[in-house]
């Protein structure tokens, strides 16, 4: 009810206006409570008791603003039930990924020396494409401290098997450690028209699932890009472990692949599921350029959001400026929020370094969940170097 709502006193400005910045809001989140009104409680005074104060009814009027703005998530955007949608039965598919970690299941003992070398589970030879993972090993006392991976590799489909070669110590008992392989596994290559049709439905930004349909394990990838070249598509996820042998991924016949279509990351070359957002036109350099960094004022009242991106390319891409996806920044230093009321403006800076460009373009995203009190930006600088 109005009588649980406290008044929030105001006095005339220059223009003989009451500014106030929340208006009518609930106590709790500051929000405009469900009553939706709007009531002026005034109290007149004067120091002269021939002379009263007036106040023309007829003429007394208010304005309500309230932002646009929501802070939407993956969680919150897709239903696990409804959005879930079938692409690919047993897909003709190749996955290419590389070896993420290995650790020793158990230490081993008695060593003097261990060397690794990983199976070439898909024949990965240069020619294709591939390159077979290398990992070295710590000793100390005889016992296996540590392992390195050296190289990753490329084109493993599975965790790869690893073969170990110890040496004992002479007069000890020789005890062989055990290897567990993690994988990472970031990119999907089809030339079957059925699933470049089902890849079709979903967009950089977008989710997928890859299910084993023997025991219904499920592992969740974002889609960071996607690309075509002849009648080969090829998706790129962002990197994911698969910490057992790679089952969900190491036999079509049961393999699903499922997606989210509801939500899209703000990566996306076009959209995203955010409301609030400002975008730079692109912004042609002189030269060359291979680092940039973007600055501005930013104003953050609690549970609000600034999220930065950008785009960077040479102005004889052939992929398009609309086809490629934005890159996030994070910021240099903690933001902290401020103070709806009287908080100032706090100078943040972003930075970016990567492949030689000319052409940049910026992307600023507000995320927030109250209207009354949103994020804001002022002072925007780009400034490239060589």
């Amino acid at each position: 009810s109005l009588a649980e709502i406290p008044a929030i006193p105001m006095a005339l400005n220059e223009n003989n206006t009451l500014p106030v910045t929340y208006g009518v809001y609930n106590a709790d989140n500051m929000t405009l409570s469900n009553t939706r009104s709007l009531t002026y409680h005034v109290r007149m005074t004067s120091d002269n008791p021939c002379l009263s104060p007036i106040i023309d009814s007829e003429r007394v009027s208010a304005i309500l603003i309230q932002n646009v703005i929501d802070n939407p998530t993956e969680e919150t955007t897709n239903n696990a039930t409804f959005d879930k949608v079938l692409l690919s039965q047993s897909p003709k598919v190749l996955y290419t990924g590389g070896v993420q970690s290995v650790t020793a299941k158990t230490a081993g003992s008695n060593l003097l020396e261990v060397s690794l070398k990983f199976a070439d589970p898909d024949k990965i030879t240069p020619e294709n494409g591939g390159i077979v993972a290398t990992a070295e090993v710590d000793i100390l006392d005889g016992i296996v401290t540590g392992v390195r991976v050296t190289n990753p590799g490329v084109g493993y489909s599975k965790a790869p098997q690893v073969t170990v070669t110890a040496t004992a110590i002479p007069t000890l008992e020789k005890t062989d450690p055990t290897f567990d392989v993690n994988m990472l596994f970031n990119q999907l290559s089809t030339t079957d028209k059925t699933t470049i049709e089902s890849f079709g439905k979903v967009d950089i930004g977008q989710s997928v699932f890859l299910q084993n349909t023997k025991d219904s394990s499920e592992t969740l990838y974002h889609i960071t890009d996607k690309y075509s070249a002849g009648k080969e598509l090829t998706v790129l996820f962002t990197d994911k472990k698969l910490s057992d042998n790679g089952s969900t991924t190491s036999s079509e016949s049961n393999l699903a692949i499922y997606a989210n279509v509801n939500w899209t990351d703000e990566i996306n070359p076009t959209t995203g599921t955010v409301y609030c957002k400002y975008i730079t036109k692109p912004i042609q350099m002189s030269d060359t350029c291979n680092m940039c960094k973007v600055m501005m004022s930013e104003f953050l009242p609690k549970i609000s959001y600034i999220d930065v991106y950008i785009k960077s390319w040479l102005s004889n891409n052939s992929k398009g400026y609309e086809n490629l996806p934005w890159k996030k920044l994070t910021s240099e230093g903690e933001i902290g929020f401020v103070d709806p009321q009287g908080g100032d403006f706090q100078d943040v800076s972003y930075e970016y370094s990567g492949d030689a460009f000319d052409t940049v373009a910026v992307k600023i995203v507000f995320r927030g969940e109250n209207s009354n009190a949103v994020p804001m930006v002022k002072d925007l600088r780009v400034i490239a170097c060589l």
